[in-house]
């Protein structure tokens, strides 16, 4: 069946006896396997294709107490292509801090959303991601 994918450009690991990671060179090949993989009813898990995958940064010193849809509602009346705000939670203690996780469209430019200074009102730290929690 792997044949099925492509005679070439992909890799094939076996991990253990029932398991095996398929690395594949491009995004056609990628689509072939999942579409054989699918089509025979394998249970399988993918990583989330990096050319499809939305925008995440976090933008701190924004205070908690800034409502999620006035943050988008701000940001998409500024021309950019947002899905949504989050407030990220201490770990322990599960309380809201002054950061919230933002969420654009994959087709945004990167480049304009870390050159964002300020949203309403405040004055704010936009950065990537690390680990992504």
């Amino acid at each position: 069946m792997i044949n099925q994918i492509s005679e070439e450009n992909f890799q094939v690991k076996f991990t253990s006896d029932a398991m095996a990671k398929i690395n594949c060179s491009n995004s056609e090949n990628y689509r072939k396997a999942i579409n054989v993989l699918q089509n025979n009813n394998f249970s399988f898990h993918t990583y989330e294709n990096k050319q499809s995958r939305p925008i995440r940064v976090m933008a701190k010193n924004l205070h908690y107490s800034c409502k999620p849809e006035n943050i988008v509602k701000y940001l998409r009346n500024d021309g950019f292509k947002m899905i949504m705000a989050e407030n990220k939670l201490s770990r322990k203690e599960k309380i809201p801090l002054n950061m919230f996780r933002l969420t654009f469209d994959n087709s945004e430019d990167i480049g304009k959303v870390c050159k964002i200074t300020n949203i309403l009102g405040c004055k704010v730290d936009i950065q990537p991601i690390r680990g992504q929690s």
